[in-house]
């Protein structure tokens, strides 16, 4: 009898124990995946953020490379909501993929295809892409939404920055996830290519529409475009900004020291804001 109530009482403990662990889930694209460690230089910075953490909390990394926001709620939050409970945080950010037919949505081009008869096209056609003002906030709206159904936070973070830069050394509209200079649009004539809108046109701009959705649906925002986007200029040209912070494979992806100093920089807008104020370094 005793040895059965000391199995009792430690399997409360445990229960007990496991029931408080304290968790911030992230989804994102490649930018934030984990990589192997022994295979490559890149890096994501999901799988640094948890060294910003304290007072037991600690971050589950679940995203991708080449997920769009479609694919992040597919594929990424049907794996994640089975492990986030009440009381956990979950941070969301996507964009790159997004861009992948140049603004346009790819379920609506696929079928555009279809009924054209199109058959080669459509089967040629990209997997991934959204519409910023429409079908990326409708993705990562229904995230937001199940994340507070279970009971966790969520926070939308705006992608990352890519390395683009001009003359003056100043990251580019593009680099900024605004496709505003040259995009496509569909319409009921087709497909119109390089279209362009004003600077001050934000119909095209991934990061703002992030900002946006996070407004509508009351929740926190992090603006990692801006962050990103300071970060990158303090090296003055793209070229030392690249050999500082990127894999040398390209304008997107980091190495150890620019996917810890994109970590640290998440942290630290999240402590600004009030967000596991006490739980962060």
């Amino acid at each position: 009898m005793k040895r059965k109530l000391l199995f009792l009482l430690s399997l409360v403990v445990l229960l007990a124990a496991t029931g408080s662990a304290k968790k911030v889930h992230t989804l994102g694209d490649s930018t934030m995946a984990p990589y192997d460690e022994k295979a490559t230089v890149t890096r994501g910075w999901g799988m640094y953020f948890g060294q910003f953490l304290t007072n037991g909390w600690t971050s589950i990394n679940y995203a991708k490379g080449g997920r769009d926001s479609r694919g992040g709620y597919n594929e990424l939050w049907q794996t994640a909501k089975k492990n986030v409970e009440a009381g956990d945080y979950v941070i969301i950010t996507f964009g790159h993929n997004d861009e992948k037919i140049n603004g346009m949505d790819r379920d609506e081009v696929y079928q555009y295809y279809v009924n054209k008869g199109m058959t080669s096209e459509a089967a040629a056609l990209d997997s991934r892409g959204t519409t910023p003002s429409d079908t990326y906030k409708k993705w990562l709206g229904k995230i937001v939404d199940e994340v507070i159904e279970k009971g966790a936070t969520p926070i939308i973070c705006s992608p990352v920055c890519r390395s683009y830069m001009d003359g003056n050394g100043k990251i580019n509209r593009a680099g900024r996830h605004d496709l505003g200079d040259k995009f496509s649009i569909l319409t009921a004539d087709g497909i119109k290519e390089n279209q362009k809108v004003g600077a001050d046109d934000h119909t095209m701009d991934y990061a703002y529409h992030s900002e946006k959705l996070a407004e509508e649906k009351s929740v926190a925002f992090i603006d990692l475009t801006t962050a990103t986007k300071n970060l990158y200029e303090s090296y003055g040209t793209r070229t030392k900004c690249e050999a500082a912070l990127f894999d040398g494979q390209g304008s997107t992806h980091f190495n150890t020291t620019g996917a810890l100093l994109v970590a640290r920089e998440c942290a630290r807008l999240m402590k600004a804001q009030g967000i596991l104020a006490d739980d962060t370094t």
